[in-house]
């Protein structure tokens, strides 16, 4: 046999065998542009999908396990909705680990049951290349996702920066996100889904909740202004409405005084739309307030990298914020913090305003009673452990 025969044949070996391998590989794993085949909820607009994009580049992604979903807990129509927001949970860039606080944090949610859990984003630590998401999502889903569903609390995701940024270079990051929720988002009342995970909206106990894909430092681009629009205005009969995104749209933190939405003519559509709460992440320091007409929430982070409110001289707190919606719609929060989230955060401690000229946010004073505290006095509870807390904290913003 000659040498040019010999060739062809290998060849020929060869491309039977890479073809046997990509059908094996097709049936182990799938594009992200399949990712939501199994349990899957209302159509997802992948990356890509939407009119004018470019085409998505193909990202091998496993295959979807078993839908893991929690339906919402709904309350007796007397009592309060209770709606849990954590925030920013994730380490140093790849990290597939989870500062104690963390798993703290979760403790503390299974032990309070909230009736549903909002994650205003970043909760692994992408944006970068090269990375393990995979595994990165896989220890996610077990120190938080997996904990809340075994507990039957429903966890209602928007995306962060360092989940699925919208610059275009992190195309991949946003395909694992869309693969990571694919299969374990809330069984709710969707009334818009067509670009779940991403962004999406619900309704439950006569509450709109609008999850924003808010995850770039600029002006809401004009598709999805029209699509919130849209939805604020078709669910105008709803009892309150709650919008989430990562990005603040006002400055909260030192450090990050220019990354924000800065969109007035969206918070302008906002407070038009009678929206009465903007719960944001990002910026890593709690604080509640008003900018305008809009109240405004942004959420202490739960992993690494407290922050320090503009103006301020001391680093902000970890939190676990309570929304109480009574079924009137009325919105009172009770922010909790300290080393087992058992403390409650007094909001007149708080700056009574950060910013400064047209981004001025002044605090907000309509909280909660101290619900928590209250039943650990009636329980013989550390009453002077949290007023020693909150005196120091006092102390230290004089």
């Amino acid at each position: 046999m000659t040498s040019a025969k010999i060739a062809s044949l290998l060849l020929v070996l060869i491309g039977v065998f890479a073809l046997w391998g990509a059908t094996s590989c097709r049936e182990r794993a799938i594009t992200f542009e399949r990712s939501a085949e199994a349990g899957a909820l209302p159509s997802s607009g992948a990356p890509g999908a939407r009119r004018g994009a470019p085409e998505p580049k193909k990202v091998l992604l496993p295959a979807v396990p078993a839908a893991k979903r929690v339906r919402v807990q709904l309350p007796r129509e007397h009592e309060a909705f209770t709606v849990a927001v954590i925030s920013d949970l994730n380490a140093s860039y790849g990290s597939r680990w989870y500062p104690e606080s963390v798993h703290r944090a979760v403790d503390r949610l299974i032990e309070l049951d909230p009736d549903l859990v909002l994650g205003t984003g970043d909760m692994v630590a992408g944006q970068s290349a090269g990375l393990d998401y995979g595994g990165m999502w896989e220890a996610f889903h077990t120190v938080v996702s997996d904990r809340l569903f075994d507990a039957g609390i429903a966890f209602a995701p928007t995306p962060g920066n360092h989940d699925a940024s919208g610059y275009p270079q992190y195309e991949n990051e946003r395909a694992w996100y869309e693969w990571a929720w694919s299969y374990r988002m809330p069984e709710v009342d969707y009334v818009s889904a067509e670009a779940l995970p991403f962004r999406y909206a619900f309704v439950a106990r006569n509450v709109l909740f609008v999850s924003l894909d808010a995850t770039v430092a600029r002006p809401m681009q004009q598709e999805q202004r029209e699509w919130l629009r849209d939805v604020l205005r078709a669910h105008a009969d709803v009892s309150a409405t709650i919008v989430y995104g990562h990005l603040p749209l006002q400055p909260f933190a030192e450090g990050r005084r220019w990354d924000t939405i800065n969109d007035p003519s969206l918070e302008q559509l906002l407070v038009d739309e009678g929206v009465d709460l903007y719960l944001s992440g990002h910026h890593q320091a709690y604080y509640l307030g008003r900018h305008g007409g809009l109240r405004m929430l942004s959420t202490g982070c739960l992993g690494n990298g407290v922050r320090t409110l503009l103006g301020d001289t001391q680093p902000s707190f970890k939190t676990i914020v309570l929304l109480h919606i009574a079924p009137d719609g009325t919105i009172a929060v009770e922010t909790l913090t300290g080393e087992n989230f058992d403390l409650v955060v007094q909001n007149e401690l708080l700056p009574p305003s950060v910013g400064e000229g047209l981004h001025r946010v002044v605090r907000d004073s309509e909280v909660a009673p101290p619900m928590l505290a209250r039943q650990r006095d009636d329980d013989g509870g550390d009453w002077d452990r949290l007023e020693a807390e909150m005196t120091l904290r006092a102390r230290m913003m004089e």
